[in-house]
């Protein structure tokens, strides 16, 4: 990784001068990444902080980030890949580029030193969204919370944050929590009890089973300890909890969502369609029509919404790419535990959504990569 702040800004010689400007180097990147995780609020506020930082770290940099060879080729593929959908389907939708800009954010950010200012800036996030969570329980609903009124619990209000779904937050206090555990000496202070309390306030399962995971690869004692105490919840509140897990609202959705991909991407097609699916992540409106769900345009299976938006060809780049990821962090790096929160994430989780254009992927993965530099960079010193 790259100390930045000492190897391109160039800062009059002198330690506090030198510390002076990491310091507002630090603070720089902080307001941008927390800028990363604010896409709850109807506008592409994660996607504008996206961009003005990759402009600012070129040109903090001098225009001397480099990306090797092998990633250009990922980035080539990916580009090539949205630019055949889109000129197979003679449509041009500009979120399917975006994972391109992803991919190019995780090649870049890698290069310099942010893990620890992600770490506090997403502990100050996750804390933010915890008071306007507990607020929206005594004043109402805010902006921080929604509701499963739908699901026939309308006195249920979990925590979104800032973030667009209460899985995207979950995601987040999930990867605070690998961080916790990879940097810091005091694995279950203060911050750490915040964070899982407003990760059970997500009511989110798929997150609470990404955490029983990580829990048994990283403390096995807590896991056992939390394994009891949910053990004795289910037998006090066995009949709130039935009705929770088992919503046939929520089965229902999902299977009529998945109804819609059928109808859109299965039902008509040609050998091209499948190949390069629909250059859409959205449904088109006539096949929003035919579904009965709320009418939602939107694909939440991360294999489907590869394949309706790249075709075979999509998942098969996606599918490929994992794996090399994998190898890097298993074999190569030999950093079992990390590679196993990685297995979980890029094929487990997007199995119940798909965060594949929202800034949290790729925040998540960059993160994984960074710990591993920074701990390689550690040992060798």
């Amino acid at each position: 990784m790259v100390d930045i702040n000492h190897k391109y800004l160039h800062p009059i010689s002198g330690g506090v001068v030198m510390d002076y400007n990491k310091f507002i180097f630090d603070k720089i990147i902080a307001v941008f990444l927390f800028g990363f995780m604010v896409n709850g609020l109807g506008l592409p506020i994660d996607k504008l902080f996206l961009f003005v930082f990759l402009l600012y770290l070129v040109f903090v940099t001098v225009f001397q980030l480099s990306i090797n060879a092998f990633n250009l080729s990922i980035l080539c593929f990916w580009v090539l890949l949205a630019f055949s959908s889109s000129i197979f389907n003679l449509t041009f939708k500009p979120m399917i580029f975006y994972p391109v800009v992803g991919i190019f954010f995780i090649f870049v950010i890698v290069k310099i030193q942010w893990i620890r200012t992600f770490h506090q800036t997403l502990f100050i996030y996750i804390l933010l969204s915890c008071i306007l969570g507990i607020l929206a329980y005594i004043n109402g609903p805010n902006l921080a919370v929604t509701s499963m009124a739908d699901k026939g619990l309308p006195f249920i209000l979990p925590f979104k944050g800032f973030a667009s779904t209460v899985q995207t937050f979950g995601t987040l206090c999930i990867l605070w929590i690998v961080l916790n555990f990879e940097l810091v000496k005091k694995k279950f202070g203060f911050q750490f009890f915040i964070v899982m309390i407003s990760l059970f306030l997500t009511f989110n399962r798929s997150s609470f089973l990404f955490l029983f995971i990580i829990l048994s690869v990283y403390s096995r004692k807590f896991f056992f300890i939390s394994a009891f105490f949910l053990l004795i919840g289910i037998v006090v509140f066995y009949e709130q909890l039935y009705a929770f897990i088992f919503n046939m609202g929520t089965i229902q959705s999902r299977s009529e969502l998945l109804q819609g991909f059928y109808l859109s991407f299965w039902n008509n097609n040609t050998f091209f369609g499948y190949l390069l699916g629909k250059g859409d992540n959205f449904y088109a409106p006539e096949i929003v029509s035919r579904v009965k769900w709320d009418h939602r345009p939107d694909i939440e299976n991360g294999y489907a919404m590869l394949l309706h938006t790249y075709g075979f060809l999509g998942l098969f780049g996606y599918i490929v790419s994992s794996f090399l990821l994998l190898i890097y962090t298993f074999f190569i790096s030999k950093a079992y535990k990390l590679s196993i929160v990685l297995f979980f994430y890029l094929f487990v989780t997007q199995f119940f959504t798909q965060e594949f254009v929202t800034n949290v992927f790729y925040l998540f993965i960059a993160s994984i990569l960074t710990v591993i530099q920074y701990k390689n960079e550690n040992i060798s010193n």
